[in-house]
């Protein structure tokens, strides 16, 4: 059994004081996770796992990153903002104040008044567009969903190209979706997706006569790594083979 490490009371990490022990939880596999009450130096008190303040997962109770967010909103007036584009809204006016609904308090704030590339027009709060959190009006959520539901049946678990469709998916949504945990590593470095194969049908043509089937105990890779998805830049590569395709360095964005 390995040694757990002492948690001493009034040990400081990052923005965080460590106040107690708490009473640990424990993971689907049996696994105990310890838990501490913490102190932040804004002086919210909350509740982290220990294994998350010890390696620097979590710094503070939140209070630096909402800090950062908002120094970058009044880093410049609101009119800086317009005519910027963010995904695939264009900043077009701002509204008056307005009032707003977060952690079950109201807020009046003002509210970016956008463009989407597909004609509509959306009211966004500041924050929202600079930290990626909405990109567009609706539309490309409603794309996804309306891609989701063609009938190629391809979509169903028990289909014979499920495996190719959730490649698919899971490739569209890497390159396209800001939200996606992955998507700094590919769309947020401009990694493209050839245009084609935006549709899954032309995709899936495409890769069943040139690359074939999917051989057992491989999955799509990019032959070169900082090129997009596009034809003569795939093959079907095993876990070893990927490894050895990665880049050397990769600096995670702040």
């Amino acid at each position: 059994m390995p040694i757990e490490i002492p948690i001493e009371t009034g040990e400081k990490y990052n923005s965080l004081t460590i106040i107690k022990e708490v009473s640990p939880t424990y993971s689907k596999k049996g696994f105990k996770q310890r838990r501490v009450e913490c102190k932040c130096d804004c002086g919210k008190i909350k509740e982290f796992y220990f294994s998350n303040i010890r390696h620097g997962s979590s710094t503070s109770c939140g209070c630096v990153r909402d800090k950062k967010v908002r120094n970058s909103t009044q880093k410049y007036p609101n009119e800086y903002f317009l005519n910027k584009k963010f995904g695939k809204l264009i900043v077009i006016g701002i509204s008056e104040p307005e009032k707003t609904k977060k952690n079950k308090k109201f807020y009046c704030v003002k509210k970016f008044i956008c463009l989407c590339e597909c004609g509509n027009i959306t009211k966004v709060i500041p924050t929202s567009l600079i930290k990626g959190n909405t990109n567009s009006c609706g539309c490309y959520r409603r794309e996804m969903l309306s891609l989701n539901k063609i009938k190629h049946g391809d979509t169903r678990k028990d289909s014979e190209f499920y495996w190719l469709y959730t490649t698919w998916n899971g490739m569209m949504n890497r390159c396209n979706n800001s939200n996606t945990p992955n998507y700094e590593r590919y769309g947020g470095r401009g990694i493209k997706i050839y245009n084609e194969w935006h549709d899954y049908l032309n995709f899936k043509e495409w890769i069943l006569n040139n690359l074939g089937n999917r051989p057992y105990g491989c999955s799509l890779d990019r032959i070169n790594n900082d090129g997009n998805y596009q034809p003569n830049n795939l093959r079907w590569a095993t876990t070893k083979e990927q490894n050895k395709n990665k880049r050397k360095k990769y600096n995670k964005i702040q």
